[in-house]
């Protein structure tokens, strides 16, 4: 199986052809692991998401994907993709059968006790804390139990109980020599879960960390890199 999950190729991207979000951008995704996205808000970290999870294409340049055939890629977007007129149950069981499986009531409320939303099986998710929305739009990104997890600001503004399950559920998910992308601000999150980083700036890689000493380091190499 290929080193590389992703292989980013000198790929651009714009939304209307005139504001350049992603130039020349080129990276390669080793297989396994956790990696971080870092940058300044509009770096363009929620569009090479986007581009990593087939949701748009570059305007030029090639990614190349090296994914099981039919493998899905689970992605967990920052406005999290929730049907807040459905409960968790609901939710959940949506994702799965858009996955083509069927799974049983009991499989189901499994993963619900798992994140701890078991006593609000019912409960509309419009009505959802905002931790307990995203434990649960995480939990729908692992269902299929993708080669390669996408997660644009997963942590954001929830409490220490969510972001321990949360962190509990992607440790979990990488044992299996999968790979997750994620983009935070949290440089102190980086340290604790984070494999490696990536700082983009203005549209380019400016920063590949190779190295346990560039995570210990890091907020010295941010602001090195992007902190202009």
């Amino acid at each position: 199986m290929e080193e590389n999950v992703v292989e980013i190729n000198n790929i651009q991207y714009s939304y209307d052809r005139k504001n350049i979000v992603l130039n020349d951008f080129s990276l390669n995704i080793k297989r396994g692991g956790i990696i971080a996205i870092l940058g300044h808000n509009g770096a363009g970290k929620t569009t090479l998401l986007r581009l990593l999870g087939k949701l748009v294409t570059p305007n030029a340049g090639i990614i190349k994907w090296n994914l099981l055939p039919n493998e899905k890629i689970g992605y967990m977007p920052e406005g999290l993709g929730l049907y807040s007129r459905l409960s968790g149950y609901e939710n959940l069981k949506l994702q799965f059968l858009s996955a083509n499986k069927n799974p049983d009531k009991e499989m189901i409320l499994s993963i619900l006790n798992k994140i701890d939303l078991g006593e609000h099986v019912k409960k509309l998710t419009g009505y959802y804390s905002t931790g307990m929305k995203r434990r649960l739009s995480l939990a729908c990104a692992l269902v299929t139990t993708p080669e390669l997890l996408l997660m644009d600001e997963p942590f954001l503004g929830i409490d220490p109980v969510s972001q321990k399950i949360m962190i509990d559920l992607i440790r979990e998910y990488k044992e299996n020599n999968s790979t997750a992308v994620i983009t935070t601000h949290d440089l102190n999150l980086v340290k604790n879960i984070c494999d490696n980083f990536v700082i983009i700036q203005n549209g380019k890689v400016v920063y590949i960390s190779d190295e346990n000493e560039d995570i210990n380091n890091i907020e010295t190499i941010y602001f090195q890199y992007a902190g202009k």
